[in-house]
């Protein structure tokens, strides 16, 4: 169980510096692998909060909201809905 949640943190870590570095797609890259190893995985929120904001970065905000819509539907009381709802207040339009 350790050696899988190493694992998993240093992926989400990883996704995480991309995006910091302004690398959208390698982010993208990172948290796909992610959601492949580990499905519903115990970072699959955060995964997926990382890939709304890589969206965003990429300028595919439609893409972002049809996945952020589902996130609530399926999480409304995480806590990453409010820094989702952020990510969405911030974006601009393409």
């Amino acid at each position: 169980f350790r050696r899988v949640l190493f694992r998993s943190v240093s992926m989400i870590d990883q996704a995480r510096r991309a995006i910091a570095n302004g690398d959208a797609a390698a982010a993208l890259q990172v948290v796909g692998s992610y959601d492949t190893k580990y499905p519903g995985g115990a970072l699959s929120q955060e995964s997926t909060e990382i890939r709304i904001e890589a969206l965003l970065a990429q300028g595919n905000r439609g893409a972002a909201e049809r996945l952020a819509a589902k996130f609530f539907a399926s999480h409304p009381s995480s806590p990453y809905v409010h820094r989702i709802r952020a990510l969405l207040g911030e974006a601009k339009s393409p």
